[in-house]
């Protein structure tokens, strides 16, 4: 895949290599992927709303397709791309719009995999205050994104992120991709803060590196 100047989401060829791409740059990318689709199973309710905001091509929404099912519940995937929504092979009804311009409903659960870290710094705590706003009683928002380092030892901070760079290495990502990447991803991506979370019950399930993944509720 050729790693555009400047990342979006609305390049061909990201779009016809995401699901490979992201696996290689990120190897902890399925495991993370089960790991909320079982949390998910305690929070998915029968006939409830289910919100996939940031869905891709469909990743999160085939994971929990059969619990969706067995359940007869609905989800809406929402995604801000409409060349990504173009490639969405998920169930459930497909919103192609930004996150912070969707309406959320009364739902019992909204899944964000990797999305906040691509919406605008000034909109993140409002975007989450409206999608928790909308949790039924006993519902959840599960989040995975990649956090700024709250730690003050450089040593480890250094540490963890050499861990994220060998793994992609052992993945089989090429080098100059990974370099390529980063430079790719300035002023698209930036990390989040820990202190959005707090004004939530954050209970962490994943951390690898500098990603991290939580359960949220008021």
């Amino acid at each position: 895949m050729n790693i555009p100047k400047q990342w979006t989401f609305k390049d061909p060829d990201v779009v016809n290599n995401f699901d490979a791409h992201v696996r290689e740059q990120l190897p902890w990318y399925d495991f993370a992927t089960q790991a909320v689709a079982f949390l998910a199973r305690n929070y998915i309710t029968p006939k409830s709303t289910i919100y996939d905001i940031g869905a891709s091509t469909g990743n999160i929404g085939n994971a929990i397709r059969d619990t969706i099912q067995q359940n007869a519940a609905h989800l809406i995937a929402i995604e801000e791309s409409q060349e990504m929504a173009d490639a969405y092979k998920g169930p459930g009804t497909l919103q192609t719009k930004k996150a912070e311009h969707a309406q959320y409903q009364d739902h019992a659960l909204a899944i964000a995999f990797l999305t906040f870290q691509f919406i605008p710094t000034p909109k993140r705590a409002r975007l989450l205050e409206r999608i928790t706003e909308a949790q039924q009683e006993g519902g959840a928002l599960i989040l995975v994104d990649k956090f700024q380092p709250t730690s003050l030892d450089h040593d480890a901070n250094n540490a963890t992120y050499r861990l994220t760079l060998d793994a992609k290495l052992k993945a089989g990502a090429k080098p100059e991709n990974i370099i390529n990447k980063e430079l790719s991803l300035i002023g698209s991506q930036k990390p989040l803060n820990s202190k959005l979370l707090e004004p939530y019950n954050a209970t962490q399930f994943f951390a690898y590196g500098q990603f991290q993944g939580y359960i949220v509720t008021l």
